[in-house]
């Protein structure tokens, strides 16, 4: 689904990510984690076409997508989520969403000012399918709220919700679990699993939070200073002596 081969990138002489290689088959559950600073972040807006590459390629299901800008990119099929929620703060949750399927419209304005057939049809797909996505996260009873009125962690969920409106093949979730208590986190990680079943995705997630990590992901990451340290199974990360005393704080941390 994603490779990324030889990826670098700097900022006024400073490598933030530094020959970074990575290969992600379909349907798989991929973290990336790492202390602050370690190039995370720098790497989704490498991937999704914020910034572009000093050197290295970037394909998806074989097709370049290096360097391209961000609406083609998600045309080809990539969507994300950021750290720091991004909504329409005035803007109802069901418009939110129905933000999210602007790439996925086919009529015209004319289509829109001469009230079409083909024009209603559309926003009556829209519409049923902005319905499917509310129930699904069991979020159908605040679609006219305001953004700004939800609690924080049906915030986070609702920008999930808009990224899936755009149908991607790859879903990028940056640290989906941050600000979240216990419960909420165990919630978010069950609806995670359950968008890669019901929509067949590959999802390449970045977390600070362990039991979130080691509970969801089927291949773990570790970066620092733009570079991978470690890469394997949970397991075999919870285990790696280097990521648990470097970079994790120890043992107790990835329990």
């Amino acid at each position: 689904m994603l490779r990324i081969d030889h990826l670098y990138k700097s900022f006024g002489g400073i490598s933030a990510v530094k020959d970074f290689n990575l290969h992600i088959k379909k349907g798989v559950i991929f973290s990336i984690i790492g202390p602050n600073g370690a190039g995370k972040t720098t790497l989704f807006n490498l991937i999704t076409g914020l910034y572009s590459p000093d050197r290295g390629d970037i394909q998806l299901e074989g097709r370049d997508v290096t360097g391209l800008p961000p609406h083609l990119i998600a045309k080809m099929g990539i969507s994300r989520t950021f750290q720091n929620i991004r909504l329409f703060e005035n803007l109802t949750v069901l418009d939110n969403i129905r933000v999210g399927f602007h790439l996925k419209q086919n009529y015209r304005l004319s289509g829109v000012i001469l009230n079409s057939k083909a024009y209603k049809k559309e926003e009556e797909e829209i519409k049923e399918r902005t319905h499917y996505l509310l129930k699904g996260f069991k979020m159908e009873g605040y679609q006219d709220n305001l953004a700004s009125s939800l609690p924080y962690g049906e915030q986070r969920k609702l920008e999930i919700i808009r990224a899936l409106a755009t149908n991607p093949k790859l879903l990028l979730l940056d640290e989906p679990g941050a600000g979240m208590n216990h419960k909420e986190q165990e919630e978010i990680t069950n609806f995670i699993r359950w968008i890669r079943d019901e929509f067949e995705l590959t999802i390449l997630l970045i977390e600070h939070q362990m039991k979130v990590v080691m509970n969801i992901s089927e291949k773990v990451i570790v970066m620092d200073f733009g570079e991978t340290i470690a890469m394997g199974k949970p397991q075999e990360i919870q285990n790696n002596p280097r990521v648990i005393e470097a970079y994790l704080g120890g043992e107790e941390c990835l329990k």
